[in-house]
């Protein structure tokens, strides 16, 4: 037990190290949001170019990209029926809605990283890609329905269709299938890049995480049906498709994942109660500190 948390505990260190940066004043909000996109527009597929094309893949694996559809639209169903006794406004509405779906699977890389290497990030990967397909499509349709903003389909298009994680996903299976080696210059170049992921995401979480928490009562319930039904998913989804070893580890964990930063950005985009959002995503991430590590201890 003192061994994984000491493989999970660096992330959590640097995480607190930008938290006591931004209340220096050496970073804002705004660096974090240029860590983030760093990470999805490089990082990330540095990363899953390097890892996919050495994976082993087995049948099991195919029940990871299946794991996020299951996820999304059965916590879309839980939430909209809770939602009705919640009595939300229709711009909290649908910051409770898109809360509860995106799984953010990106605050689980560092600690994936660190605990399983290699072959956790590339079964992470493969959730990833779904996730992101379904996140800047479903999702973001029901920000745009709920929000005063303008739903748009060049926007859309480009994020769902443009995704350079995505793309990486896609050609690193194709080297993988093919057997194409890329250049040794070329992988250096790649790992060097993807040892970035750890302490530019969690320098960013960092920097966006407040203690101010607003509308408390409101809050919890998009917390638990995130955690509590997500983790309920997982155990249950691994257990119907008889999923063992990392990738049970992995689904479990993704299926459980933090409320993803993203609905901040959508509620930004589509005029969502930007408010609730902040106090959804923070508290989150301040559960997220204690309810990961333990997640990566005792899942076995």
């Amino acid at each position: 037990m003192v061994e994984a948390l000491a493989k999970v505990s660096p992330p959590i260190l640097i995480f607190f190290l930008g938290y006591l940066l931004k209340r220096l004043g050496l970073i804002k909000k705004e660096d974090g949001d240029l860590f983030l996109k760093l990470v999805f527009y490089i990082v990330m597929p540095a990363l899953y170019l390097l890892s996919i094309p050495s994976i082993k893949l087995v049948p099991s694996l195919l029940y990871l990209p299946l794991l996020v559809p299951v996820v999304v639209f059965t916590t879309f169903f839980l939430s909209w029926v809770t939602a009705k006794f919640l009595g939300l406004e229709k711009t909290s509405l649908g910051v409770f809605l898109v809360s509860t779906m995106i799984m953010n699977t990106g605050f689980l890389l560092p600690f994936v990283i660190a605990a399983y290497g290699n072959a956790g990030l590339v079964r992470l990967s493969l959730v990833d890609a779904t996730n992101g397909l379904l996140t800047f499509s479903f999702v973001y349709f029901i920000a745009a329905k709920y929000g005063a903003g303008q739903t748009s389909t060049k926007l859309l298009v480009q994020k769902v269709l443009l995704a350079p994680p995505l793309w990486a996903t896609l050609l690193g299976l194709f080297l993988n299938i093919s057997g194409v080696q890329l250049p040794l210059l070329a992988m250096t170049s790649l790992q060097v890049i993807g040892n970035l992921a750890t302490p530019f995401i969690t320098l960013a979480l960092g920097s966006y995480f407040t203690l101010k928490i607003a509308r408390i009562w409101h809050v919890l319930p998009a917390i638990l049906i995130r955690f509590g039904f997500g983790l309920l998913i997982g155990f249950l989804f691994s257990s119907i498709f008889h999923l063992e070893g990392l990738t049970r580890v992995i689904v479990i964990l993704a299926a459980g994942a933090p409320i993803g930063y993203n609905t901040l950005t959508f509620s930004s985009l589509e005029k969502l109660n930007i408010e609730y959002a902040v106090s959804i995503v923070s508290l989150s991430m301040l559960l997220s500190l204690i309810i990961v590590p333990l997640l990566f201890v005792f899942i076995k």
